[in-house]
């Protein structure tokens, strides 16, 4: 029976996944979960205001955010927060006589100490906030009748360690660092009044940014045996510099300004001195301008660029074997502020409501089935096996908030629907084998549901909240299915019934959205405007693009063997890699404009994913006898292994 008895807190839990593109029978997985950075609004504090706002600043290693959310209206309702997976967003206490004044979280280490600045009577002081010991007051460096008292805390090791800036009795704002043993010491600045320390690394060594007796701004590099140390002369060409961050390597990140004027990122270290990272081109309105605002220990750094023929600027990620490539899509409000050790960034959309976000590392695995075998993995270069059993297909689910994504594995009749999480574990979702499923949210109460089709019985979605089979979608068995979102409305169920053609389910409402059935779809973003679009192949038709939840466009006359679509060259949008069949072979479509020949062989799978994690995804092909290659621009073809699997999909497994 459709409706028979599932292990009720195994499917509690994975109703709780966040919604994915659906997983299809010996089928690629939608390219709308190939997107190498994906990023979900992190839940604001309750507040009193119509319109809530919250920015992230920065991310520990256990995905630890800390930032600033509005609890109220004007300066006064804004309070720092700190983020969890396990408590969600908390407010942080504000010092002594700080209850009706602004505070805002700035930096957290791996301990979970945060630090930042809360209002007190008269101004404000820089605080340290542990979960166990509150709100601790550092002060500040000291004030005078002119100056009222200000200190912010910017930056914290793993040794508890807080670097800053805060006003003096004379100067409105100085570097300084904090030490339990030792308390709060000024740095000093280059030569000119003011100075900022933004960051300190596990070996004590500060960041920042100063002023110079001739009035430029240079950045700065401050040890206890060396002192304050400009190194924004020469620079990258230009006057000013600021730096914000370091890492454990003693690598320096942020912006300089060039002979031409404007501000580019930039890479520091002893050795090598400054270098520039360059941007991704020259912008629709004024010139090409970047700025790196953090690193991890892996060297990988994220920032803001400008990208050639788009407005703004957007998110860029930065390695030394990938170079900077953009993330987010086109997003122009997405601003990132800072990356852990394994990779997630969190930052702030800068759209109407404000919204703290986080992306997702851009590392992924593959899972796949080679018959006779059984069920393995292969994360980096090394292959694993999760099961004896052979799969008949694959769905991959990522939980917002966490560091890996589950597994749904169909085992096949007889031994129906299982579910892998990273920890080694299996536990039964169904006892049936289903034709197909998709995640999402059925009845509108913000959690994510399970659609499944089963042969014969049409397509049920299984109810989150209540951990019960809640009804049936539709009778008829659909050929397929997955979730997108095409318009700002939110997430639509697009399915394909054989005979009937494509529709289209949200808000309890089914809508035609093309009379002629489709031999395969993906959904992805082709234009890079952060709206999903549909690609579809019609049998006769060829291949066409449903952009924008607007209107249809052709994108090729000829017929689709399979599709897939992942960001291949590391630019905003995202490219279609189409397999047109023996004679033609594999294309693929870049920027919606430029074809590019592939390969020649025949393929009996394509999926996109980003195997090393440098931000350009690799296509993995299974040609059949040949066995299952990769390539990635710039590198060519390499097998992976000599072996043709059944099925296979990816995911951030680890």
């Amino acid at each position: 029976m459709i409706l028979s008895t599932i292990r009720r807190l195994s499917v509690l839990r994975f109703c709780r996944l966040v919604r994915a593109a659906a997983f299809l029978i010996l089928l690629p997985a939608s390219a709308h979960a190939q997107q190498h950075y994906l990023f979900g609004a992190l839940p604001n504090l309750p507040v009193t205001t119509t319109t809530p706002n919250a920015i992230a600043f920065d991310v520990n290693d256990s995905t630890m955010v800390v930032g600033q959310s509005s609890v109220g209206t004007g300066a006064s309702g804004l309070r720092a927060f700190s983020w969890t997976r396990a408590g969600h967003m908390i407010p942080i206490p504000p010092l002594p006589g700080g209850e009706n004044a602004p505070s805002v979280a700035k930096a957290v280490n791996n301990s979970g100490q945060v630090v930042g600045s809360s209002g007190v009577a008269g101004g404000s002081h820089a605080f340290l906030w542990t979960s166990g010991a509150g709100t601790i007051d550092l002060g500040v460096l000291g004030s005078s009748a002119s100056i009222p008292p200000s200190a912010m805390g910017n930056g914290i090791n793993n040794a508890g360690t807080v670097v800053g800036a805060s006003t003096t009795t004379l100067s409105i704002g100085h570097a300084f660092i904090w030490a339990a043993g030792s308390g709060m010491t000024d740095l000093g600045t280059l030569g000119g009044p003011t100075s900022v320390a933004n960051d300190v690394n596990d070996s004590g060594v500060v960041v920042g940014s100063s002023a110079t007796a001739s009035g430029q701004v240079h950045a700065f590099v401050w040890t206890q045996g060396s002192g304050m140390v400009d190194i924004g002369t020469p620079g990258l060409g230009g006057t000013d510099s600021r730096a914000f961050r370091i890492n454990n390597a003693g690598v320096v990140v942020g912006q300089a300004r060039v002979a031409s004027g404007e501000f580019h990122a930039f890479r520091w270290t002893s050795g090598g001195g400054m270098v520039d990272l360059g941007t991704l081109g020259v912008p629709t309105f004024g010139g090409p301008t970047s700025s790196a605002v953090d690193i991890n220990d892996s060297g990988q750094i994220v920032g803001t660029t400008t990208i050639t023929g788009v407005v703004g600027l957007h998110a860029f990620s930065w390695t030394p074997a990938g170079g900077m490539v953009a993330i987010g899509g086109a997003n122009a409000f997405a601003q990132p502020s800072a990356v852990n050790n394994i990779g997630n960034v969190v930052g702030t959309n800068f759209g109407n409501p404000t919204e703290a976000i986080l992306w997702r590392s851009p590392q992924q695995d593959l899972i796949m089935d080679f018959p006779g075998a059984g069920t393995w993995m292969r994360r980096g270069t090394v292959w694993s096996q999760l099961h004896s059993r052979d799969a008949k297909a694959f769905g991959v689910f990522g939980e917002f908030g966490r560091d890996h994504d589950d597994v749904a594995v169909d085992f096949g009749p007889g031994v129906g629907l299982w579910a892998w999480t990273s920890d080694d574990t299996w536990f039964q979702l169904h006892s049936l084998s289903p034709t197909g499923m998709a995640m999402f949210d059925v009845n509108g109460d913000g959690d994510d549901d399970v659609v499944a089709s089963f042969a014969g019985a049409g397509i049920w979605w299984f109810n989150g909240n209540t951990g019960e089979w809640a009804g049936q979608l539709h009778g008829l068995d659909p050929s397929s299915f997955l979730t997108l979102d095409l318009d700002p409305a939110g997430m639509e169920l697009v399915v394909d019934f054989p005979g009937f053609g494509l529709w289209t389910y949200a808000g309890g409402s089914w809508a035609p959205l093309h009379s002629l059935d489709v031999t395969s779809m993906i959904a992805t973003d082709l234009d890079g405007n952060g709206t999903d679009d549909l690609v579809v192949n019609f049998p006769t038709y060829g291949v066409w693009a449903y952009m924008n939840g607007t209107s249809w466009v052709q994108i090729h006359t000829r017929q689709a063997k399979r599709m897939a679509a992942g960001n291949l060259d590391g630019n905003a949008r995202l490219d279609l890699v189409i397999d047109f069949g023996p004679g033609v072979g594999v294309w693929v479509l870049s920027n919606l404009t430029t074809w590019t020949p592939l390969h020649t062989f025949a393929t009996e799978n394509i999926v996109v994913a980003d195997l090393d994690g440098n931000g350009k995804a690799e296509v993995i092909i299974d040609f059949g006898g040949p066995g299952l290659w990769s390539y990635e621009d710039g590198r060519g073809w390499l097998q992976m292994h000599s072996l043709s699997p059944a099925a296979m999909a990816f995911g951030r497994l680890h």
